[in-house]
This record gives structure tokens, C-alpha cells and sequence, in this order.
């Protein structure tokens, strides 16, 4: 059973983990393309209470594309996540049945999963860039679409992606 990652320095030393709780999120940015299937449990907020709800998706074939730019001496990079998801559970008391046929309430839940995914997945990166260090490989395209820039901070590759601008949007 997974207990979360641990992240090393160069020379093998501890700099921080992800719980396990955050891993699958990990997986979806780390990876171009997850083959099989995972289910992520979320924190969807109902519509008019404070309280967290639980909700559980199913997500399948999830795919990751990347985009780098340069722009005012940083690096940035764009995450996109396109998956299908299929809702397994939401639990809230005060659903009816039958709330998830209004086509205005599935936009309503699709915005909610995209949001809190996006949240969950930039808290990691904000991490790794707080730790200067490149688990998901951002330098590999850094170096294939913007070879020029990348190769004045080479030497210096960490501090550079700490500085980056990294941004997710998820599609569901």
C-alpha cells in the first residue's frame, strides 16, 4: 500500500513528501498519458452550507499535454489535463433525486471537479518549485521548445523553474 512520495535531493537527501492522499493527483501531472483507471475523492462545497462534502469520480484515460513559453525572463509552463470522469458518489442530504439530470447542475458539478483538481494539483507544484526540484521533468521541455532560453540557465535549472510560472486547467 502506498504511504506517499518521498522527495530527494541530487545527493539523496530528504526535502519533502506527498501524503497519499495527494498522490493520485501527482500521478495525473506526472504522467502524459494514465492508462487505467484511479479514483480521486474530492471536497466539493453543496451550494449553500460551509460544510465540505464528500464526492468520489471515477477517472479514466486521462492525458496530459505541456506548453512551454518564455516571457519577461521566466519560463512558463502550461499544464493541461483532459479526462473522463464518471461520478460515483457525492453525498449531501439535502440532493434530490434526480438533481444531476438539469443540465445547469452537471455544468455546476463539472466546474466544482475541475476547480478543486486544479487546486489540489497546483498546491503540489507550488511545492515542488518551493523545494527546487523537477520530479514531473518540466526541464526535458523547456529544453525541446525553448532550447535557447533553456540552455543560459542550464547550469542553474532548479532556481530557474522555482521562478517559472506553472499553470493547470483541467478539462472534464
Amino acid at each position: 500500500d502506498t504511504v506517499g512520495i518521498a522527495f530527494l535531493n541530487r545527493r539523496g537527501k530528504y526535502l519533502t513528501h506527498l501524503p497519499k492522499k495527494d498522490v493520485k493527483f501527482f500521478n495525473l501531472i506526472n504522467k502524459p498519458k494514465s492508462n487505467g483507471r484511479m479514483i480521486l475523492h474530492l471536497a466539493l462545497p453543496p451550494k449553500k452550507s460551509n460544510k465540505k462534502t464528500n464526492t468520489s469520480i471515477f477517472v479514466q484515460n486521462a492525458t496530459r499535454k505541456v506548453d512551454v513559453t518564455f516571457q519577461n525572463g521566466k519560463f512558463v509552463f502550461n499544464l493541461d489535463i483532459n479526462a473522463n470522469v464518471a461520478l460515483i458518489e457525492k453525498t449531501n442530504p439535502n440532493l434530490m433525486k434526480g438533481h444531476y439530470d438539469n443540465k445547469k447542475n452537471i455544468n455546476n458539478l463539472k466546474s466544482a471537479i475541475q476547480k478543486e483538481i486544479n487546486k489540489n494539483s497546483q498546491n503540489i507544484l507550488n511545492e515542488i518549485q518551493q523545494n527546487k526540484i523537477d520530479p514531473i521533468g518540466l526541464s526535458l521541455f523547456a529544453r525541446a521548445y525553448q532550447y535557447k532560453e533553456w540552455k543560459k540557465v542550464k547550469g542553474d535549472w532548479l532556481q530557474a523553474l522555482a521562478e517559472a510560472k506553472i499553470n493547470v486547467k483541467t478539462h472534464v
